[in-house]
């Protein structure tokens, strides 16, 4: 779905969810054309969360709006009673960090989506800021080449083992030698420091 479509509900979507969603989260990253911003159902709390790095408030309504609808046609598919009206809409949180260039969006929606996995809540700006944005995007490229390692080794003698081989040297071949030598091996510690 972009955010020019009208919504339209599939139970196909959270099939495999078991419904256990009901008692929790759903958080994902929504991306729509040229730009990146975070999403948070907490079914537990009653809320949607939408939230844009840059707070333009641009799509954070029309998404917001989107996931509500979706909210009462998965409550309607588990037969479960529901009240939307105690639900509540939040499109701006005060004191999180937020981006102060116009292409760091997907680097900070994916921050605040690490920090609510992780401790239910979004950065602060003195957790994450833009002069975090280098190191993290390098954590995010340590992390990839690390899952595709993952997919190498158990995907050996396969044919999608020659792309994944492929894709992995486009990435570090885009790297500066710099980046190459001290973003790829990061330490442990290092890694944990970003997501403190």
């Amino acid at each position: 779905m972009t955010i020019n479509d009208e919504y339209t509900y599939s139970p196909s979507h959270t099939r495999h969810l078991n419904k256990l969603h009901f008692e929790g989260d759903l958080a994902f990253l929504v991306h729509v054309p040229g730009h990146w911003l975070i999403a948070v159902i907490s079914f537990l709390n009653k809320q949607i969360i939408v939230l844009d790095p840059i707070d333009t408030q641009s799509y954070s309504t029309k998404i917001a709006e989107n996931l509500k609808l979706f909210v009462i046609d998965e409550y309607e598919n588990a037969r479960k009673a529901y009240d939307i009206n105690v639900w509540k809409i939040i499109t701006q949180c005060p004191n999180i960090s937020m981006q102060t260039n116009y292409y760091s969006c997907g680097i900070f929606a994916s921050v605040r989506l690490q920090y609510w996995c992780i401790y239910r809540r979004f950065p602060t700006p003195a957790e994450f800021s833009q002069k975090d944005d280098a190191g993290f995007r390098l954590y995010m490229v340590k992390r990839i080449l690390q899952f595709h390692s993952i997919l190498l080794n158990k995907s050996k003698g396969s044919s999608s083992h020659l792309h994944l081989m492929n894709k992995r040297k486009i990435i570090v071949h885009t790297l500066t030698e710099d980046e190459r030598n001290n973003g790829i091996d990061l330490t442990t510690d290092e890694i944990d420091a970003y997501l403190r």
